[in-house]
C-alpha cells in the first residue's frame, strides 16, 4: 500500500473514531467518574509512595513518544520513586525492532546479571505497546527475555486490531485478526506467567474493543467521551490511569474481577 494511501486510511479511522468517541454506558465491575479518577488522582499525587519494582511504559504504533510521555507525567507524581522509563518505537518495522529496543532500555537503566532474563518490571502498554510487551517476554522470541510481573494494558488488540487490514507495513500485517504472529502470542501453550489486566474505551473503531483482551478474558472497559477519540486517546483518561495507579500503589482498585462483559455481549 502507497505511503498516502495508509495515512488516508489513518485520518478515516481518526474521524470515525472521533464520532463515536461519546459511546456510554455503565460499568459494574469499574464503577468511577472521570471527576472522581481525578481527584484520586491528586490525592495519590499528595502521598506518592514508592513502587514495588522499576516500571516500564510502553508507547504503541506511529507514536513518536506522545502517549507514554503523558503516561509517565500523570503517574510519576504518585510515587516517591524514579524507576521509570518510558519507550517509543517510531521507525521500527517489525515486532523484532520492538522486542530488541524494550530489552535494551530495561537494560541500559536497570542492569541485570542475569544472561536471559531482564530484572523483573511491571509494565503499563498503551495500544501495540501490549503485544510487544507479551512478545518480549516470550523466551522463545530472543536470546533475553522481560521477566514481567504485572502488565497493564491500554486498548491493546491481543486479538488484533481492526484498523491493521488496510494493511501495507509488516508491523500492521502481523497486527491483522487471525494473523500468525497474532495467532501464536494466543497459542494455548503460551500461556501467561505473570497479571495482566487490560482495558478499554468503548467506541474503540481502531482494534474492536472486543479485541482488547487476551483469549477468555473480557477488558475492564469505561464508556467513551465526547469528542475524545475511544482509542487515540485512551492512553489520557483519568479512570483507567487511577486505577493503573491503585493497583501500583497495592491501594484497592476501582475494577473489582470478574470484568463484567462489554455491553453487547452475552454474559
Amino acid at each position: 500500500m502507497k505511503t498516502e494511501t495508509l495515512v488516508a486510511a489513518v485520518i478515516a479511522c481518526v474521524g470515525l473514531s472521533s464520532l463515536v468517541g461519546c459511546v456510554s454506558a455503565p460499568n459494574p465491575s469499574f464503577p468511577v467518574s472521570t471527576r472522581e479518577a481525578k481527584q484520586d488522582l491528586k490525592r495519590m499525587s499528595d502521598d506518592p509512595q514508592p513502587l514495588e519494582r522499576p516500571l516500564v511504559i510502553l508507547a504503541g504504533w506511529g507514536d513518536p513518544g506522545v502517549a507514554d510521555k503523558h503516561v509517565q507525567k500523570r503517574l510519576s507524581p504518585v510515587f516517591d520513586d524514579d524507576r521509570i522509563i518510558r519507550i517509543s518505537f517510531g521507525g521500527a518495522g517489525t515486532f523484532d525492532e520492538c522486542r530488541d529496543r524494550v530489552i535494551t532500555a530495561i537494560d541500559e537503566a536497570f542492569p541485570s546479571d542475569d544472561p536471559a532474563w531482564t530484572i523483573e518490571v511491571d509494565v503499563v502498554a498503551n495500544s501495540m505497546g501490549g503485544l510487544i510487551a507479551r512478545y518480549a517476554s516470550d523466551p522463545e522470541s530472543g536470546e533475553r527475555t522481560v521477566r514481567i510481573a504485572r502488565l497493564y494494558t491500554i486498548s491493546t488488540p491481543f486479538l488484533g486490531a481492526d484498523m491493521a487490514r488496510i494493511g501495507g507495513l509488516q508491523i500492521l500485517l502481523d497486527m491483522k485478526p487471525g494473523s500468525d504472529f497474532i495467532q501464536t502470542l494466543n497459542s494455548p501453550d503460551k500461556p501467561f506467567d505473570y497479571e495482566v489486566i487490560p482495558y478499554v474505551r468503548l467506541g474503540d473503531q481502531w482494534i474492536g474493543e472486543d479485541n482488547a483482551a487476551p483469549p477468555g478474558m473480557n477488558p475492564y472497559w469505561v464508556s467513551g467521551q465526547f469528542m475524545s477519540p475511544s482509542h487515540l486517546f485512551a492512553y489520557k483518561d483519568a479512570r483507567i490511569l487511577a486505577d493503573i495507579a491503585r493497583r501500583l500503589r497495592e491501594e484497592t482498585p476501582f475494577t473489582t474481577p470478574p470484568a463484567t462483559p462489554l455491553p453487547y455481549q452475552d454474559d
